[in-house]
C-alpha cells in the first residue's frame, strides 16, 4: 500500500484514506501542485466535501500551498461545481477540491483545477513526477491553525446567495427542470 497506489487521473487524485492517502501525502500533492502552477497570480481557491478526513486534508493542502507562497481562498464545505463557478466568477487562477466524489467513504481525493478546467493527463503526469521528488523533511512550511478561516465571501451564505442571484434569475427564465446540489 501507500503512495504508489494513488490513482492520478484527469478527474483527480484518489486513494484509500490512511492506506494510500495520508495527511503527509495530501501535503506533498499540494506542494507539487504549487510548484507546477503556472500563474503569477498566486491565489488558489479550495473547498471540500463532508467526508470526515476532509478537514484534516484541508489543513494539509493549505500548509503545502502557503509554503509555496500562495494566498488561500477557503470556501469550506462546498460542492465541486459551486467551487469552480466561484473560481471563475472571482477570477482565481487555480483551485483544489478535496473530495472522494462518487467513491465510498473510505476513499478521498483531490481535484486539481487550473486556469481553465481540471488538469489534463499530461499535466497530471507532471504533478505526479513532482510529487515523487518531494521530501517533506527538506520542505519548509509554517504550521497553520487547525481551523483556517473561510474567506469572507463564503462566511455568510446570504452574501454568497445575493452575489449569485443572476444564476437563480437565469434558471427561472428557462423552461427546463433543474436539480441543484445544495
Amino acid at each position: 500500500m501507500g503512495e504508489l497506489n494513488l490513482l492520478f487521473t484527469p478527474s483527480g487524485i484518489r486513494g484509500r484514506i490512511e492506506e494510500d492517502l495520508t495527511p503527509q501525502i495530501v501535503k506533498k500533492i499540494a506542494i507539487a501542485f504549487g510548484m507546477w502552477f503556472k500563474s503569477n497570480d498566486k491565489r488558489v481557491i479550495i473547498g471540500r466535501d463532508t467526508r470526515p478526513s476532509g478537514k484534516e486534508f484541508e489543513k494539509e493542502v493549505i500548509e503545502g500551498l502557503i509554503g509555496n507562497g500562495f494566498k488561500i481562498i477557503n470556501a469550506g464545505i462546498c460542492p465541486t461545481p459551486v467551487l469552480i463557478h466561484a473560481k471563475n466568477r472571482l477570477n482565481i487562477p487555480g483551485g483544489i477540491v478535496i473530495t472522494g466524489s462518487h467513491n465510498s467513504e473510505e476513499w478521498n481525493g483531490l481535484k486539481l483545477i487550473s486556469t481553465e478546467n481540471f488538469l489534463d493527463a499530461v499535466e497530471m503526469e507532471q504533478i505526479k513526477n513532482r510529487f515523487r521528488t518531494i521530501n517533506l523533511q527538506s520542505f519548509s512550511y509554517n504550521k497553520i491553525p487547525y481551523d483556517y478561516p473561510k474567506d469572507k465571501f463564503f462566511q455568510n451564505s446570504r452574501i454568497n446567495t445575493n452575489r449569485e442571484n443572476h444564476i437563480y434569475d437565469f434558471v427561472r427564465s428557462q423552461s427546463y427542470y433543474y436539480i441543484i446540489d445544495v
